[in-house]
Parts: structure tokens; sequence; C-alpha cells
């Protein structure tokens, strides 16, 4: 076996050094040792070279993407419950993790809910996914960037500073809905956004419906332009499913060893509820999903739904009360929902955010 000359191995590292090929320049001397031993043709050992070359910017470029990507840690598509959120389909984020239908034309991504039911982890997780595939991904509390944004303006340099973020494929504002409605924060969301139009993709994640961003922007012009930009090339998740940290608490709760309380609506034991939209109904979060075996017709729900009615509009009995319930089969009561809709049996009770929804079991 030959040995390299080391005037030339020196050479070659300083010229390997000004061509900047880094990973080249740590392994060249043991691949060209192998090379010789085992006699490879030189186009075989220029090949090993560069695929070592090209791995290692590949490394280095992705751990440069997460690292400004600034994503919450922990949160993948292989931590994300599928299950406890059916109305997003895991089919549809694979899809959407690939980036390639959208992201190269510059649509949107929306995701709509009450807190804690997933939508920050899901935005997470994309953008995790999205920088893996080879994007670039921004993720910012939408307050923050604004703030930023703000003080650009002070300093004149609004235009640049959007014009910075054009190098993110994607840009992630999670809780748009905590922005206050203030002329100065909602003017350069404003901008960003009709900065963005067809040009860069969005991913928006709100506790508020487009018919609550009124309260958001401080007119209603603005409203629909930002409203009519988003949508226009968008997909929406509406993702309006029980917190998941309410149930993770009720959940050690009970596993510490606390019985449920049987008791009802007549003089014991009550909860707090939000106010609903429409009077007199019944609200999936404050009842908190509960399912019940009952024994007699489903005609007798219509009589406990009315004896709910009677409660303080902002009590409700305990989600525990259901098991002593009386009807046929096992029972949901909550909000109307699209989810809701798709099981065999569901009908309306009580009113038009009240739904039963039978899912089967002893008859």
């Amino acid at each position: 076996m030959r040995t390299i000359d080391p005037g030339d191995a020196a050479r070659i590292e300083l010229l390997l050094a000004e061509l900047r090929l880094p990973a080249i320049k740590l392994v060249w001397a043991s691949l060209a040792a192998q090379a010789d031993k085992e006699g490879w043709p030189a186009g075989r050992f220029l090949a090993a070279l560069a695929e070592h070359e090209i791995a290692e910017r590949s490394r280095r470029r992705l751990e440069r993407h997460l690292a400004e990507a600034r994503l919450p840690p922990g949160k993948t598509l292989d931590t994300f419950d599928f299950e406890a959120v059916p109305v997003v389909s895991k089919a549809q984020v694979m899809a959407l993790a690939a980036g390639d239908a959208w992201l190269n034309n510059g649509a949107n991504l929306l995701l709509f809910g009450p807190p804690g039911g997933g939508k920050s982890h899901l935005a997470a997780a994309l953008g995790f996914a999205l920088v893996e595939n080879g994007w670039r991904v921004l993720f910012t509390r939408t307050t923050d960037l604004v703030q930023r944004l703000q003080i650009a303006r002070r300093e004149l340099a609004l235009e640049a500073a959007i014009a910075k973020l054009d190098k993110y494929h994607l840009l992630i504002l999670d809780d748009l809905a905590y922005v206050t409605k203030d002329q100065a924060e909602t003017s350069v969301l404003f901008e960003l956004i009709s900065a963005r139009y067809e040009q860069r993709s969005l991913l928006i994640t709100a506790n508020q419906p487009f018919g609550e961003w009124g309260k958001i922007f401080p007119d209603q012009a603005m409203t629909v332009a930002v409203v009519d930009r988003l949508v226009h090339h968008a997909t929406i998740f509406e993702m309006n499913v029980e917190s998941y940290r309410r149930r993770a608490a009720l959940e050690r709760k009970r596993g510490r060893g606390r019985p449920p309380d049987p008791r009802d609506n007549n003089g014991q034991r009550l909860i707090a509820a939000p106010r609903q939209s429409k009077p007199g109904t019944i609200s999936c979060a404050s009842i908190n999903a509960q399912r019940s075996w009952c024994r007699r017709d489903a005609g007798i729900l219509t009589q406990i739904v009315a004896a709910f009615r009677i409660a303080s509009p902002g009590m409700l009995p305990e989600a525990d009360l259901l098991p002593h319930l009386i009807c046929s089969r096992p029972i949901f009561i909550g909000g109307a929902n699209d989810e809701a809709d798709q099981h065999d049996g569901a009908r309306r009770v009580g009113g038009s955010d009240c739904r039963a929804v039978c899912a089967g079991g002893p008859g």
C-alpha cells in the first residue's frame, strides 16, 4: 500500500479549506487509504468523497433550520394523538407534511378550536416535519411577531422586516386571537398577511372563528380583507374537542381514588359552566363528554334536558351524574358539531346545540 506524501497531504488540506469542503477535509485521508487498499478506480473514490460532503451538508442544514424555526420541543406527528381529535384526518396531515402541494403555491393552513385542543401541537409537528423535508419554517407567537414589526415600523423599516420573512416557506402564527384590538398592532399584521398572499404560506392557530375576528381587527373592512386573503387558498381544520389538559387533569384526579359524585342538580353540588351563545343549550366542554349506561326508553332524556334548563344558566350538574340517567343506550350529551353528525343514530335533543349520540351497547 502506497503512503501519502506529507507535502501533498498538507497541500490538499489547504485546498479543501479554501474550497470550503470541511467534510471531505475530515475523511479524505482515510478514504484514500481504503481506496488504495481495495483498488478503487478514481471515479469511485471521487463519488465517495462527494457523497460524504453532501450528507454532511444536509445534516448541518437540518440542524440550522431546526434552530432557526424555534419550534417548541417534543411536538412531533408521532406524539400527536389523532384519536383524541377525530375531526382531523391523519392521512391529510401526512400529505400536508410533505409540503409540495401547498407551500409551492403559497397556500395557507388554518386551525380553529378552543384552548387545549391540540392546535399548537399540530402546528409545531407539521413545522418539524416540513423542516425535515427541506422547507424553511418559523414558529412564533403572533403577539411576539407583531411587537417586532411595530418596532420596525417606528424605525421606518417595516417593509424590510417583512421582506426578511420571505425566506421562510411557512410562517406559523400561534394564537392569533390574543392580538389586541389596536390600530398599530393589527395594521402591521394586516401588512404581513397582505405581503405573503399567494407568495408565501401561513399557518395560523386561533381560538375564535372568523365570525369573531371583529374583536381582533379595529374595523369591518380590514377584517373582511384579512379573511378574504387567508381563505382564498386555504385548508381549514376545526378542532372543536375537549381540552387535553382538562381531560388529563380529570384522569389524574380520578387516578388518586376519588370516586365520581353521583349527585344531581336538586340542591346538590354544581360546577360553573361558561355561558352559552344561545340560551337554554348545554355545552360540550362543561359536561366533559361523559358516557352513561341507561335502562329505559330514550323518551326520558327529554325530561332530563328540561331539568338541566331549569338550573341557573351559569351552572350545570357535573358530568359524573350521567351514569344515573335512564335510557336504553349509552349517550353522549354535548354541543352540536359536524363530527357528531357522522355517528349512526345521532339525534338532536333539547335545543340546537344539545346532541344525544347513541354509541351502541346493551339494549
